[in-house]
């Protein structure tokens, strides 16, 4: 077997690592807390033969190496700057804002289908798509948390009121957004056996027409240049087509007309020119959405119905096939096209994604009310269809979510991840379109570049361009030691508010500089002053620049601002000239500010911003109107009204009369002018329903939500003669408006709102410009919002518990505090859906309406203060109130009526949850500074054999070995003057053996004597030793090649195993009954498992898997020692790891599983049945012994989870962060898989250990010297014992032992 061994008496041999103590105590093997391995020798060809061992050999190899001096190892010295090399390269240069180099990784929540059809043949498919599959897909979409949104050109009647518009660059630009944001089908395709019959082009490239107008007679001619202008505004040119007016008199004869045109160019153009100019309406859509470059064969469904036995004489014929001649006959021309579309389709198209139906041809057409044939293809259609969407949009949210997932393990949260890349990505776009004011830009530049302290602030007026030249100056003080935090206040929700704007800010900071983010959690007003401990961080090597622009947005306070900066610290601000905000910042910083005005722009810069922006959207202007556009600049030299006048001058063609230019001169009437003009096309009822939707929502609105609210409008559905809103019409408006609308995802959710603040106010001042508009509006919004479900499946209703506190509170809700700020059903959601800044935020409301409210104020500063264990979970609130304000609101039920009834619901919690026994948090109003140096007293926890009241501790700095009552958290026994204790070992309740620096020594922790000291020295980085039975020792040796059994009364080894020479043992495993034990062994490769049988006292099993090396560090056996538990990784490959389970009795793999993420740590329970497994992204996965199935996925970890502590049936855990990355302590049933507690405190825990029998936590914390018990507690708990039995000697308790005195 490779190694036997020989004793002097009858010893069975435990090993076991330190590490893995607690399989006694509960603990999981770890990574984090991996000691350092020793340089791996040279592998041997083959395995050397068993070493037998003599007792003369053993006494041999005890004296052979004299041991060294025991001297603790020195500590590294701490680097000068903390290294990011951990982050993904992304999110380093994400979190240093480097502009150039970050890309949109941001995705929303949505499942987004163009619907393309030919219209008369696919009415009866559309109309079972709408009424019976599209509200299931948006139930379903809904449950799993994304919107379902379906556009639909043939839906409704909306072309008519887009006017000269082109229908098919709105069709175009639709599609490309469903390829984009589309999560799942993208593009759905009812495609029959009707092609549908060519359309004149809407605009032909000069050249084009050049060489059709060669080809034809002058009669010809004549027509299609009457119809037919050249454009030579567009980049190329073009000639566009102008349909006559109702009023003309050739409107009447108009279709004739439009065929005879179709008839020229058919007849004249070649192939390639009619494949591009003459499609159809459904070519054009098939080549966009399943041909072009952007789309995806997944993203594509196609649904193809065949009439078998048609009959073309049918009067209703023409409605499934093209028809032409007289008497009618299938278009021989549009069956060819729809021959080699269909051929090509069926390359592209996935087959499983093709569904095709053979349907009867009966008198009249299809008519399901009449033909049994044709009513059961409708059912089977329903059916087909909706599977089959369904089943694409199930496998592409699963994909995402895996890719969402690894994206996650960026070591910052999700929340910071995308609000600091939508301020990024809007500094991207302002820097491309930015031109001029380079002399400012000098300016500042050798501002922020010199070694001024004082702040610079850069003011002018509305649409001056403050946002471009905020996001010009920060890239080009982009350098590797400078990071660059940018906010652009207002553009997403996070920066509407200053609590939420200045965390974001703290919380970036502390990972640019590598402070634990708990400190980043705070109001405003605390928040100031750790802006500036963190500001304090910079140095050369890693300089600091924030630029926050547009404070006036929110005339917010600005108190927080620091007033000095440190070394290695720019602040740059910006704001409107002569606002109240701009007066508030020069009262606050006074001498320690530098201001700057931006200066209108000069006619070069204007020239050249006019040209930009007329290139980038393919357009140039004749003279004559290109004069009148400068003209009008120059009396607003601003970068808004620029944009605002070439978003206008890009309407123009060549030919539009000089009398129809029109441009404003000013941004509010040029603002003006734009809903103006979008009314004229599609109604002033329509246009002020959804801009001022836009106006009044708190965070902006989805394309969903603003259909919904369309569709719900009565007035509006009267007024455009529908049952709801095409689809298409909204889309078609919001393409229009697309230059002024931003787009903010927040919760994974697409919001659409206004991009500029005097757009925002012009909408606002012209469709509310009464308060009995605003109210109706707002209670619209709040009536959308509240009929919603407060859950849709297993999903919780985000939007409306962000949208409908703040519409109450705009329509006057008296019962608003009542309703979303004590009730704590709401309360606890809100939290834990939306986080703490959004309750503050409605709290901040409620302190509107009731400003002098005690509760409001007290609950405002406890949220502030214990933001990061909320936002860590929320569950803790009573707790926090508990702990924080408990002394404080005895006896204060008047005074604070409210926060009362919420803190004595921490002793019976509505939601389970830890309960200390006593205070240990901080009252609201004790300071914090990011410099501690204390630490804790205590290292360790460890429970104690056949005593679950009691449990012991270790202090190594200290030297003290403490024992604890656990209910009056009250040291019964301490024994000081310990020379470094580390681990201990129970022999029974009151004997243990404990490593101290290097030595096992024995104790008798009731009386407080040293018994004795067990012979030779521990390896200095593996101190790996256990109990074997009461009078026996198990330890690794100072070489790592042997195990010794050591005789504890004598303190002499009488039994070493070796398994061959030079051969390194790099972990040890007994299971609590003594029968077995496994260690690693990391010289042979693959590097094996050895399994030893105690009680025979010989090696059973040699362990290995050819190509896999186990991760011994990440181990754990089973209490009976029938099972080992241990990662995997396989040789080559850098996918996740393995995880597998051994039978100890028959040498055999009894389960291996691959989790998503490499695994950090894993315990093992027979009593409990289970493996729990910590991921890398955080979670933990139960997986059953029995079946092998994953039993429960828990999550709530923000890191990953390097220790696990089971109690002692194996049915509750502890899992925690050692790193102390996630502060958070979180308790599991791993039977239900229900969260039991959770705690944050306000100081790092520094040991942790779960009761035997699973009733509470014991915990150290770095600023307190004694334990902390935690008591699992809900409504239903009993009272917390406030007895306990005492320990040993009643009469030694309390008792302080100083050994060696």
């Amino acid at each position: 077997m490779g190694g036997t061994c020989s004793s002097k008496n009858n010893t069975a041999v435990t090993l076991e690592p330190q590490k893995n103590m607690g399989n006694r105590q509960g603990k999981a093997a770890s990574s984090s807390n991996d000691m350092q391995k020793r340089k791996e020798p040279t592998p041997k060809p083959d395995p050397p033969p068993p070493t037998v061992i003599t007792q003369q050999k053993v006494e041999e190899l005890q004296t052979a190496v004299e041991p060294p001096k025991i001297e603790p190892a020195p500590a590294p010295k701490p680097p000068s700057l903390a290294s990011l090399d951990f982050y993904r390269d992304d999110v380093q240069k994400l979190l240093f804002g480097q502009l150039g180099f970050v890309k949109n990784t941001q995705k929303p929540r949505m499942v987004r289908m163009f619907v393309s059809a030919v219209a008369v043949d696919s009415d009866l498919e559309r109309n079972i798509f709408w009424k019976h599959i599209y509200p299931k897909l948006r139930s379903h979409c809904s449950k799993l948390g994304y919107e379902f949104l379906a556009v639909d050109p043939q839906e409704g009647s909306w072309t008519n009121l887009v006017q000269d518009k082109n229908t098919r660059d709105i069709c175009s630009n639709v599609i490309l957004e469903c390829q984009a944001k589309s999560t799942g089908p993208n593009f759905l395709l009812f495609l029959n056996q009707k092609h549908d019959r060519c359309i004149c082009p809407k605009q032909i490239r000069s050249t084009a027409f050049d060489r059709l107008q060669k080809k034809v007679d002058e009669e010809q001619k004549e027509l299609i240049n009457r119809y037919y202008y050249h454009d030579t505004n567009a980049i190329p040119q073009v000639h566009i087509l102008q349909p006559p007016h109702e009023s003309h008199d050739d409107f009447a004869d108009w279709p004739q007309t439009k065929e005879r045109i179709c008839s020229i160019m058919r007849s004249c153009w070649g192939k390639e020119e009619k494949e591009f100019y003459m499609a159809s309406d459904i070519e054009m859509d098939v080549s966009d959405g399943i041909f072009s470059p952007t789309s995806s064969k997944e993203g594509t469904v196609w649904v193809h119905r065949v009439l078998n036995d048609f009959d073309s004489t049918d009067e209703v014929a023409w409605k499934y096939v093209d028809l032409a001649g007289d008497p009618k006959e299938p278009d021989g021309h549009s069956q060819e096209q729809l021959i080699q579309l269909t051929r090509r389709l069926a390359d592209q198209v996935i087959e499983s994604h093709f569904i095709k139906f053979n349907v009867p041809w009966k008198e009249g057409g299809l008519d399901p009310q009449v033909h049994s044939s044709h009513q059961q293809y409708v059912e089977t259609l329903k059916s087909s269809l909706l599977k089959q969407l369904m089943e694409i949009i199930e496998k592409s949210i699963s994909e995402k979510e895996r890719i969402d997932e690894e994206i996650q393990i960026a070591k910052i949260s999700n929340r910071l991840f995308d609000e600091v890349l939508h301020h990024t990505l809007i500094a991207q776009n302002h820097c491309k379109s930015f031109v001029g004011q380079t002399d400012l830009l000098e300016d500042l530049k050798n501002h922020l570049t010199n070694d001024s302290k004082q702040v610079l602030l850069i003011h002018g007026a509305t649409g001056s361009g403050k946002s471009g030249v905020a996001a010009k100056i920060t890239k080009m003080c982009q350098r590797d030691s400078m990071a660059n935090v940018i906010r652009f206040v207002g553009s997403s929700g996070a920066s509407c508010s200053v609590n939420s704007l200045v965390q974001s800010i703290c919380e970036q900071l502390t990972h640019i500089y590598q402070e634990h983010v708990s400190v980043s959690y705070k109001g405003a007003d605390k928040l100031g002053c750790t802006l500036s401990q963190l500001l304090m961080k910079a140095s050369p090597e890693r300089q600091v620049l924030i630029v926050l622009d547009g404070l006036d947005t929110l005339d917010m306070n600005v108190s927080w601002l620091p007033t000095t900066l440190p070394s290695h610290v720019k602040l740059l601000l910006t704001c409107t000239s002569s606002t109240k905000t701009h007066e508030n910042i020069k009262s606050h910083l006074g001498s320690h500010l530098v201001e700057m005005e931006i200066p209108a722009l000069d006619e070069k810069t204007m020239t050249n911003l006019i040209e930009r922006r007329l290139q980038s959207k393919g357009r140039t202007l004749n003279e004559e109107q290109l004069t009148f556009l400068n003209k009008k600049v120059e009396k607003q030299p601003a970068p808004l009204f620029v944009h605002m006048a070439c978003y206008e001058a890009c309407q123009w063609h060549s030919f539009t009369p000089s009398n129809e230019l029109s441009l404003q001169s000013s941004l509010i009437a040029q603002s003006d002018a734009i809903f103006e003009s979008l009314e004229k096309r599609f109604g002033r009822t329509l246009i002020s329903c959804i801009v001022g939707n836009l106006c009044t929502a708190r965070y902006g609105l989805s394309n969903v939500e603003m259909n919904d609210l369309l569709s719900t409008n009565s007035d509006l559905m009267k007024k455009l003669k529908t049952e709801c809103v095409p689809t298409m019409l909204l889309e078609s408006i919001l393409l229009e408006l697309e230059p002024f609308i931003q787009s903010n995802i927040k919760n994974r959710i697409c919001l659409r709102q206004f991009r500029y603040r005097v757009i925002l106010e012009t909408a606002t001042k012209r469709y509310l410009d009464t308060n009995e508009k605003k109210a109706g509006l707002y209670s619209k919004l709040r009536n959308y919002f509240s009929r919603q479900s407060v859950k849709n499946g297993d999903m919780t209703n985000v939007r409306r518990l962000q949208e409908l506190p703040y519409h109450s509170f705009q329509c006057g809700d008296k019962s608003y505090c009542k309703t979303y700020i004590w009730d704590q059903d709401w309360m606890m959601l809100k939290l834990k859906e939306c986080g703490v800044y959004e309750l503050l935020d409605d709290v901040a409301l409620a302190l509107q309406l009731k400003p002098n409210d005690l509760d409001l104020k007290l609950l405002q500063n406890m949220l502030q203060v214990s933001a990061y264990s909320l936002i860590c979970d929320g569950y803790q609130l009573f707790l926090q109130i508990q702990q924080r304000m408990g002394d404080t609101l005895k006896g204060q039920e008047t005074k604070y009526p409210c926060m009362v009834t919420l803190c004595n619901m921490a002793y019976k919690p509505p939601y389970s949850n830890f309960q200390p026994s006593h205070a240990c948090l901080k009252p609201l109003d004790a300071s914090e500074s990011l410099d501690k140096t204390q630490e804790s007293d205590l290292t360790a926890i460890f429970r104690i054999k056949g005593d679950d009241k009691h449990v012991i501790s270790v202090s190594s700095a200290e030297g003290v070995v403490s024992v604890w009552n656990i209910v009056t958290q009250k040291a019964v026994r301490t024994l000081t003057n310990i020379d470094q204790p580390r681990n201990v070992c129970c022999i029974d309740s009151y004997k243990v053996i404990v490593l101290c620096n290097r030595v096992l020594r024995i104790y008798n922790l009731d009386t407080g004597e040293l018994e004795s000291e067990l012979k030779g020295t521990m390896n200095l980085k593996m101190p790996y030793f256990a109990m074997h039975d009461e009078e026996h020792v198990v330890a690794l040796s100072r070489n790592r090649m042997t195990v010794n059994i050591i005789k504890r009364s004598t303190g002499d080894v009488v039994s070493t195993f070796k398994v061959g020479e030079d051969r390194f043992l790099n972990s040890l495993l007994v299971s609590a009954n003594g029968e077995k034990c496994v260690c690693g062994d990391e010289t042979q490769k693959p590097s094996p498992l050895l399994v030893w049988d105690l009680n025979n006292r010989k090696l059973v099993h040699d362990l290995r898997i050819p190509q896999h090396e186990f991760i011994t560090k990440m181990s754990s056996i089973s209490n009976d020692g029938h099972y080992v538990v241990c990662v995997i990784k396989e040789l080559g490959d850098t996918s996740a790891n393995f995880v597998i389970v051994y039978d100890l009795l028959s040498g055999q793999l009894f389960k291996k599983w691959k989790p998503s993420f490499n695994t950090t740590a894993v315990s093992i329970s027979v009593e409990g049945g289970c493996v729990v497994n910590a991921l890398q992204d955080g979670s933990l996965i139960v997986w059953d012994l029995s079946s092998g199935g994953s039993r429960h996925t828990l999550n709530g970890h923000t890191d990953p989870v390097d220790s696990i502590y089971l109690s002692q049936d194996g049915n509750r855990c502890l899992s925690f962060d050692s790193t102390q990355k996630d502060r958070t302590l979180r308790a599991w049933d791993l039977q239900t898989g229900e969260r039991l507690a959770s705690f944050t405190p306000d100081e790092p825990i520094t040991c942790c250990q779960i009761s035997a029998d699973g009733s509470c936590a014991l915990i150290g914390l770095r600023s307190q010297s004694t334990i902390v018990t935690l008591w699992i507690r809900n409504k239903d708990s009993v009272d917390i014992p406030k007895e306990s039995t005492s320990y040993g000697d009643s009469t030694h308790n309390g008792k302080v032992y100083k050994l060696g005195e």
